[in-house]
């Protein structure tokens, strides 16, 4: 048989990497993303698009093997996230995604979100407060709605054409009548 190339060097470095980028989930939050059915991802300290868009593909990780998961929340406030994090929230596989606060996706992580969420079969609905899905770079609509969203519309004829069921979109008026879960 072939030995395994490589052993000797990639593990160590690639664990360290990962821990290193885990340590921005403190310990109480990771716990939550493994075993809490509703966890939430409080907005990110960085600076950088990067780095936000990495705790966002991390904590997506992490919450993907909770066995409980029924709703993913982020707050992306002050942070434009870009094309990986947009991948990881759109192919989660959760019942609902809710961002009550802001979500800012660059262009390219604009359709990539788009396509995730298009062919998600898990994902029932998607609940958004404030979000530049519609609005130009220049900032997030601050009280969204879903009527006469491009965004939503483009949403709908993917999963259509996919043969999936429309995803229930609600907008900033959710959180304001504090709708929680009406399943309907």
């Amino acid at each position: 048989g072939t030995m395994k190339r490589g052993v000797a060097s990639s593990p160590s470095s690639s664990s360290k990497a990962r821990r290193r980028r885990a340590d921005t989930l403190d310990a109480p939050l990771v716990e939550a993303l493994r075993a809490s059915p509703r966890p939430f991802l409080p907005a990110s300290e960085a600076a950088s698009s990067d780095t936000a868009t990495e705790r966002v593909v991390e904590a997506v990780r992490v919450a993907s093997s909770n066995p409980a998961l029924e709703c993913f929340g982020v707050d992306g406030t002050g942070v434009l996230l870009g094309v990986a994090a947009a991948q990881a929230l759109g192919a989660l596989r959760v019942r609902a995604l809710v961002f009550p606060l802001e979500l800012s996706l660059s262009a390219p992580a604009q359709e990539a979100f788009i396509r995730q969420l298009g062919r998600n079969r898990c994902l029932r609905s998607i609940t958004l407060s404030s979000t530049n899905l519609d609005a130009a770079a220049d900032g997030p609509d601050e009280r969204w709605s879903p009527r006469g969203s491009a965004f939503v519309e483009q949403l709908q004829a993917l999963r259509r054409e996919t043969g999936l069921p429309e995803l229930e979109v609600l907008g900033d008026e959710a959180f304001a009548e504090g709708v929680d879960n009406e399943e309907g």
